[in-house]
């Protein structure tokens, strides 16, 4: 996936879903605190920091991503009327990330793993020779 095309995908460094979440935690203890404060004859107005919010690293947005999908269905419905043909675009499950830094000359991926299955009931675990490489995909 090409990221140079700016109205295709953008990238954000920012955890939205968390940012909102610990702002409204933040405002309903700001505002259970200060109701307390007052009843106990205390000022009015207390000292506040806002919670600090947290990045989730790099996050790939496609705006209209539920438009391009919804085309994409009505053109696959025009020529696989009963749905028995698959494209890749059909298949795909995930994305493999590799990262190349400016200047390096090799890729590096991102969800490189090694795999080692522990069990409960006393068994050795088990480690898996060959490394496997995960897949990434949009959030639901």
């Amino acid at each position: 996936m090409r990221l140079d095309n700016e109205d295709a995908v953008y990238v954000e460094d920012l955890d939205i879903d968390h940012a909102v979440g610990e702002v409204s935690q933040f405002a309903e203890k700001a505002s259970n605190d200060l109701g307390a404060q007052v009843a106990a004859g205390g000022p009015s107005s207390p000292q506040v920091v806002l919670p600090a919010l947290r990045s989730s690293g790099l996050a790939l947005h496609q705006p209209d991503r539920e438009g391009q999908v919804g085309l994409r269905f009505q053109d696959t419905a025009s020529w696989n009327p009963n749905g028995t043909l698959f494209v890749a675009e059909n298949l795909v499950r995930g994305y493999r990330v590799d990262v190349r830094p400016a200047g390096a000359a090799a890729w590096s991926s991102l969800c490189l793993r090694t795999t080692t299955f522990t069990f409960t009931n006393g068994h050795a675990p088990i480690a898996v020779p060959a490394p496997d490489e995960a897949t990434s995909r949009r959030a639901r």
